[in-house]
């Protein structure tokens, strides 16, 4: 649990089951994949995380395996950097369906790939995409955290 702490990742930023309406972020987000948006695999991320509050653990992997795929399609030759959300939601909501070896195997990925970008801690990189996608993140949540997601596109920028 104390590795997983130190992820960027929606598991371990601000909105929690307490302070989000589950049923309507999960409208709003199936709306933004139904439409196709440019960045689907944003929206299937966050769906795997509110999927997971709400103990929907199969349907929360299905959705990181597709933002997963989304990934892979769209961003080729940043994959990598695009991908540390994804696989630190893998790993929490491996975690909480007690399969702590499928976990562990995410942050064995998330430490190689943020070992080549940053000198900072080993299971996080806090790089432009990972700023960006938690500002996000928290724009979608509720009011009280969009001072938060401005100064994080701030610093994505």
């Amino acid at each position: 649990k104390e590795k997983l702490d130190q992820l960027q990742c929606h598991f371990t930023w601000g909105p929690q089951k307490e302070t989000i309406d589950l049923d309507d972020m999960k409208y709003r987000l199936q709306d933004s994949i139904d439409l196709k948006l440019k960045y689907m695999a944003r929206s299937c991320n966050q769906f795997a995380f509110v999927n997971s509050l709400q103990g929907n653990y199969e349907e929360a992997i299905q959705n990181l395996k597709e933002a997963e795929t989304l990934l892979r399609e769209n961003y080729k030759d940043a994959f990598e950097r695009r991908s540390i959300i994804t696989y630190g939601n893998y790993a929490w909501v491996h975690y909480h369906m007690g399969q702590l070896t499928e976990a562990q195997s995410y942050l064995d990925k998330l430490e190689m790939i943020c070992k080549l970008l940053t000198d900072g801690p080993c299971y996080t990189a806090m790089i432009p995409e990972v700023y960006g996608e938690k500002g996000w993140s928290l724009l979608r949540s509720t009011a009280e955290y969009y001072e938060e997601a401005m100064e994080c596109f701030e610093k994505a920028l």
